[in-house]
């Protein structure tokens, strides 16, 4: 009896742990091709006969951080989001917020347009 008692124990225990933090697993192929499949925020942005090249120079004269990874992914310097942190501010995302959507203005202007599903 207490046997099963302590097997009854465990198997409740194991099947109450094995819930938290579980999700949807793909493996192989199928996790390669997802995998592939997620592109950076700024290889969103695209215009009318545009190269990566000119995106990424156009990211960084319209503020990105002077890098790759800051025209693909559109980061801020610490300096630029420092100048655009206002005192009394209590997260830095606030100041990312205004200089994000400054980037995003100067790409428009520059013919740029935002399409969820990237050619």
């Amino acid at each position: 009896m207490k046997l099963i008692a302590v097997i009854s124990m465990a198997l409740f225990l194991v099947s109450m742990q094995s819930g938290c933090g579980t999700q949807i697993g793909i493996s192989g192929q199928a996790r390669e091709d997802y995998l592939k499949s997620i592109k950076p925020y700024g290889e969103y942005w695209v215009k009318e006969g545009g190269t990566v090249e000119l995106r990424r120079q156009d990211a960084w004269a319209c503020g990105s951080a002077p890098h790759n990874t800051g025209a693909d992914h559109v980061t801020f310097t610490h300096a630029q989001l420092n100048a655009e942190w206002h005192s009394g501010e209590t997260d830095m995302d606030i100041a990312r917020s205004r200089l994000r959507k400054v980037w995003i203005e100067c790409m428009k202007s520059k013919g740029y347009e935002y399409r969820r599903t990237s050619p």
